[in-house]
């Protein structure tokens, strides 16, 4: 008795360990971007850009890094005609390869309050490469937000490509997942650009998501979140560990 004891404790331990592990591995992170005096959203992680809007001829944006539990996002303006993608043309105020930030005023979005001070914040580039590392390899859900409050008209158009365990490494090896993007305006906004897709952490745990302007146009980020998908052999040995909680607690 006392040995069946034993292994039914241990089996209960093993349970725990093993629901723990798969609610960690759906853990999601978040970044909310914007310049040095942004607002940052309740339960995000500020990515907070060094400098607002530089002078045409001013030096180029250095890369900005952001960590949340473990995970880093890297975000590095590209300059057209090196970095591997389509558009060679100066983008707007001649800021090419350049960033630019602005605190804009509050919005009050009627769909999902909890954005309202990750949407006010936004973030310009020519293009964008948005580097995320610190990962487990697997699959992850990635989301990017794209509003702009204060201008007007589609001025802000792009296209979004992924470079991850299945694809090549590098802006020009990487995969369109969406083109004409279009960040949207407005202070009380009824919808905001947004897109959601499934990426593939590499072994050395890293994916790179770009961002590539249409000439003459700007590239825009207010934020993204990064969530673990669980892996079926995740989800089996968690429904293992539940059964075995379950057959604890008949005894």
């Amino acid at each position: 008795m006392l040995r069946s004891n034993q292994c039914t404790r241990a089996g209960v331990i093993a349970a725990l360990m093993l629901v723990n592990a798969a609610a960690a591995h759906a853990a999601t992170v978040k970044f909310d971007v914007g310049g040095p005096s942004q607002v940052v959203a309740t339960g995000w992680t500020a990515l907070t850009l060094p400098t607002l809007d530089p002078p045409p001829g001013g030096p180029a944006s250095v890369p900005t890094s952001a960590t949340d539990s473990g995970v880093t996002v890297t975000l590095t303006s590209l300059i057209d005609a090196t970095d591997g993608l389509t558009v060679s043309s100066s983008g707007p105020n001649g800021n090419s390869g350049k960033v630019l930030a602005r605190n804009r005023s509050a919005v009050t979005y009627s769909l999902d309050s909890s954005l309202n001070d990750v949407l006010r914040d936004v973030a310009f580039y020519d293009d964008c490469a948005i580097d995320v590392s610190g990962l487990t390899p697997g699959q992850y859900e990635v989301a990017l937000y794209h509003h702009d409050a204060s201008t007007t008209g589609p001025s802000n158009v792009f296209s979004v490509r992924l470079s991850d365990a299945t694809t090549g490494i590098g802006p020009g090896a990487s995969t369109t997942l969406f083109t004409n993007v279009t960040a949207t305006t407005g202070t009380a906004p009824t919808s905001i650009a947004s897109e959601t897709f499934l990426a593939k952490a590499r072994l050395d745990g890293t994916f790179t998501v770009y961002l590539d302007r249409t000439a003459g146009a700007q590239s825009v980020l207010n934020g993204i979140t990064i969530t673990s998908v669980p892996e079926p052999a995740s989800l089996t040995l968690a429904g293992l560990g539940c059964g075995l909680l379950m057959m604890r607690r008949r005894r």
